[in-house]
């Protein structure tokens, strides 16, 4: 809550700025007292805001002698509760404006003009704020994954050919998302792609990279959020410390949204790929498809059509929501943002920004192996690492050991 007492309606230097910060957060609340002339509020906080009138000395007289409200108390906490959803809303809407910047590899948001650290002195930094945090966040995108070796996904990689060798050798794929827009003639050989697809990342081994961050946070109080859904993280952390916001390899959902259900996809990818065999293409009869529809399944997971945003995804949503509530205010936080690249910023990486610059013992490392971004407005309070992830992590093992 931010209380002002007796600003002027177009004060610049207090009030603007005020409710500027109040307007980025959906949980914060805004109360003014003033002369009824005096009154201003942004319209942008209008509902989260209230104005008392009149003389100050009066009115907080008669809020001492007051006794609260328990009941509108809650209600008012439950309708402005911290929710990062939100976050990422306000970021893709920057996205969708500058789309062509971020479209070549850049960014909206305005870089610092200062000369990175040396990188031995970030890894020392980065280790030392390690060892300070008492809450540390972790938000890990396609570039943690492609790092300890999942980087089949755009190219035409060993490890594309040592698991789909025989989809290459007979149509010509290069790379795992070509497999997925490749004009298939039958649906059967589409599931023969996807079932495959879907089995090497439901049981491919934790990635190296994964390991040592758990080494690295140790004993330390923690939250793992993904926009990777190849079950990487929920491998190596448990699941109520992990939430993966894109969806996840391991459940189908209808297309057609006709229920709210996700169900389990890994027993039946299981069955699929055995009824394979040495072939691209499975049966006709084991296609899911809705009882109720008749509309196939496909993988819950953003980017293969109607997403379901349903039960599941808000729960997914509400653990780092219910986590960051908790913690943001508790002690110093450390962000760490580990492979983002530019598909995707405004789900880890700007709401990582945001949160930085206005939570007043939060720090922010970004690890990348191809973008060094670090805005001016957190340039103090935060620290690019352009280098191989992998690197980067055994570094700072190294460091902490130390």
């Amino acid at each position: 809550m931010q209380l002002e007492l007796g600003i002027g309606a177009n004060n610049q230097m207090l009030k603007a700025p005020m409710m500027e910060m109040v307007s980025q957060f959906p949980y914060w609340f805004f109360i003014t007292m003033n002369l009824a002339k005096e009154i201003n509020i942004l319209p942008t906080i209008r509902k989260r805001s209230l104005a008392l009138k009149g003389d100050i000395a009066r009115n907080l007289a008669q809020l001492k002698a007051a006794s609260p409200n328990d009941d509108f108390a809650a209600k008012v906490s439950q309708t402005n509760t911290f929710n990062y959803e939100n976050l990422v809303m306000q970021t893709q809407l920057n996205y969708s404006s500058y789309y062509s910047i971020y479209a070549q590899g850049g960014t909206a948001v305005k870089l610092t003009e200062e000369k990175p650290l040396p990188y031995d002195q970030q890894i020392k930094l980065f280790a030392q704020k390690v060892k300070e945090a008492d809450h540390i966040v972790i938000g890990g995108a396609s570039g943690l994954s492609a790092a300890g070796g999942g980087d089949f996904y755009y190219k035409d990689t060993p490890s594309f050919y040592k698991y789909f060798g025989k989809f290459a050798k007979k149509y010509g794929i290069k790379g795992d998302f070509a497999g997925m827009k490749y004009p298939w003639k039958t649906r059967e050989e589409f599931w023969g792609y996807l079932a495959t697809f879907l089995y090497t990342t439901q049981h491919a081994p934790v990635r190296q990279p994964y390991k040592d961050l758990k080494k690295i946070i140790g004993d330390k109080d923690y939250f793992f959020l993904t926009t990777n859904q190849d079950t990487q993280a929920i491998k190596e952390f448990p699941e109520d410390k992990v939430a993966e916001i894109q969806g996840d390899h391991r459940f189908f959902q209808y297309s057609q949204q006709c229920t709210d259900d996700v169900w389990d996809a890994v027993q039946p990818v299981e069955d699929m790929v055995k009824a394979m065999d040495d072939g691209t293409a499975i049966p006709t009869e084991m296609i899911p498809k809705c009882l109720h529809c008749g509309a196939e399944a496909f993988p819950w997971v953003r980017g293969y059509g109607n997403f379901l945003e349903g039960t599941r995804y808000h729960q997914e949503y509400a653990k780092i929501s219910q986590y960051l509530e908790k913690n943001m205010n508790d002690g110093k936080i450390l962000f760490i943002e580990l492979g983002v690249g530019r598909m995707t910023p405004m789900f880890i990486q700007e709401p990582f920004w945001a949160l930085t610059k206005n939570l007043p013992q939060a720090y922010d490392v970004m690890v990348n192996r191809d973008f060094q971004f670090l805005p001016q407005e957190i340039e103090d309070k935060g620290v690019a690492i352009k280098g191989d992830i992998n690197q980067v992590l055994d570094d700072v093992l190294v460091e902490l050991a130390k």
